[in-house]
């Protein structure tokens, strides 16, 4: 099982600031979060986070997304089955 951390979902889903460019370090790890994502909604292996890691993710990504797909990402996560909330 391996467990999810918070940063996972902060580099694949929070956007950098208009006209901000990226250093080739945070891109890597955009893409590496972007294709850690993908193999979580292709439920190729056993991932678990945990509730304190789950509300910091919620936190920080609320001023990224509107409610409704905060909400949907939420859900989403929590009815995975390729995730257990520990």
């Amino acid at each position: 099982m391996i467990y999810l951390d918070a940063n996972i979902f902060i580099y694949a889903f929070f956007k950098p600031k208009k006209g901000k460019v990226l250093s080739e370090k945070i891109k890597w790890c955009k893409n590496e979060a972007k294709s850690i994502i993908s193999s979580i909604d292709a439920e190729e292996k056993q991932y678990c986070i945990s509730l304190i890691q789950l509300s910091e993710v919620i936190n920080l990504l609320k001023n990224a997304m509107n409610w409704d797909s905060l909400q949907e990402f939420v859900m989403g996560l929590i009815s995975n089955n390729a995730i257990e909330v520990i």
